[in-house]
């Protein structure tokens, strides 16, 4: 941790002044410590958890498929040629197999309807396989899912700020920021959601009914009602990202005495952390009344440890509920 000595020597170099009386500071608020996660240790936990669903489907259905087994090799139900002889069980027996008979029929019935699904006919071998499938299909998308995930939970998210020390006001200010950290890039926007696949239904589950896929009508969804809602315009950035840099710029406009702002969040994406566990960042901002320009350096302190994986992979995103 920072002591008093290396606070003073950070406030030294925030703090940029020049003769005309123009004096800013810049830092980075938001996610701090700055997290990060580790690339090799992220893919190891990914595979273990798409191993642990695996393994926990599998189990199931290999619970099932036994107790199956078992019910096939036991002695079968209460009738037997004695009983038969006798004809109050015989008279029972019909009953039972009428009333069978009249639910195998409305089942059937309901199935036709499409009220109920039909009955799970794949065996345990094909489940395994679908399982299997699912398994890689998961990994896959884990990764692809997980950046979304680790922003969406305010990791690495962050914003530029400028505060005018000055006692004069400063117009037209622009801020460009430049960080070094290998390993790590900054976005202007989260990525898009990555939903994990579904996983096969489980073994011995009918099927669902036909009706049970009746939702809202696309027709319905796609209208302007509510495009108009999911779609608004965003406003015009001040903050702009070099695409798979770490150099950010902030226009901030006009920029009174004592007043300070921030830019829009941006999302630091960093897999392995620095040797000193310090990112070093230089700062250049023009202005252009008074017509001068100033420049420092800021200091970004990594967390000590990465971000786990498996949390973000199991809390998941709303639209995987």
């Amino acid at each position: 941790p920072a002591d008093a000595s290396d606070q003073d020597a950070l406030q030294s170099r925030l703090v940029a002044s020049q003769p005309s009386g123009a004096a800013l500071e810049v830092s980075i608020v938001g996610d701090n410590p700055m997290s990060w996660i580790d690339g090799q240790a992220a893919r190891d936990a990914i595979d273990a958890w798409a191993g642990e669903q695996h393994d926990l489907m599998i189990s199931a259905a290999r619970a099932i498929e036994q107790a199956r087994a078992g019910r096939g090799a036991g002695t079968g139900g209460g009738f037997s040629a004695a009983n038969l002889d006798n004809p109050a069980w015989a008279h029972l027996e019909r009953i039972q197999k009428s009333a069978a008979q009249q639910l195998a029929g409305a089942l059937g019935s309901m199935q036709t309807a499409g009220l109920v699904g039909k009955p799970d006919g794949r065996s345990f071998d094909e489940f395994v396989t679908l399982v299997d499938d699912w398994r890689e299909r998961l990994m896959s998308s884990a990764a692809e899912a997980l950046p979304a995930r680790y922003f969406a939970a305010g990791h690495g998210v962050f914003q530029l700020q400028v505060t005018n020390l000055a006692g004069r006001f400063l117009a037209d200010l622009q801020v460009d920021l430049q960080l070094e950290w290998d390993g790590a890039t900054i976005l202007e926007q989260v990525p898009s959601e990555v939903e994990l696949p579904d996983p096969p239904r489980p073994f011995g589950e009918p099927s669902p009914p036909p009706i049970a896929a009746l939702g809202l009508s696309p027709s319905l969804v796609s209208s302007p009602y509510f495009s108009g809602l999911w779609n608004q315009p965003n406003p015009a950035r001040r903050t702009r990202v070099d695409q798979g840099t770490l150099r950010i710029t902030f226009h901030v406009g006009n920029l009174r005495q004592g007043a300070d702002d921030k830019s829009e969040p941006c999302f630091l994406w960093a897999t392995s952390r620095p040797e000193s566990g310090i990112v070093r960042g230089t700062w250049k901002a023009s202005i252009r009344d008074p017509d001068e320009v100033l420049a420092g350096t800021l200091d970004l302190v990594a967390a000590d440890a990465s971000v786990a994986t498996t949390p973000l992979l199991e809390a998941g995103l709303e639209d995987d509920d």
